[in-house]
């Protein structure tokens, strides 16, 4: 148990300090969830390694603040980008 709840405060601490890249495209909504289930796929795949797939969830989108700061066009190629009051829509 103890060893469990060492893992869980290093995955809060993470998820503390990426707070501030993924408050854009409801990234901070889409990680929580996306890290929920993650845990519930882990008790299917015993061989996959929690200590590298639960902090790896919690940082996949953290990027996005910074393309969207430098404009994402050039990470997907062609698509039609529309502001939104919430940020950013993409249509592929």
């Amino acid at each position: 148990m103890r060893a469990n709840r060492a893992k869980n405060a290093i995955c809060d601490t993470i998820y503390e300090k990426a707070k501030v890249y993924l408050n854009t495209r409801y990234n901070d909504i889409h990680v929580e969830l996306s890290y929920d289930f993650t845990k519930k796929l882990l008790k299917h795949y015993p061989q996959a390694d929690e200590d590298i797939v639960l902090p790896a969830i919690l940082l996949h989108d953290v990027g996005w603040k910074m393309g969207l700061r430098k404009g994402i066009a050039h990470i997907f190629g062609e698509m039609t980008i529309r502001k939104r009051p919430y940020g950013y829509h993409c249509h592929f």
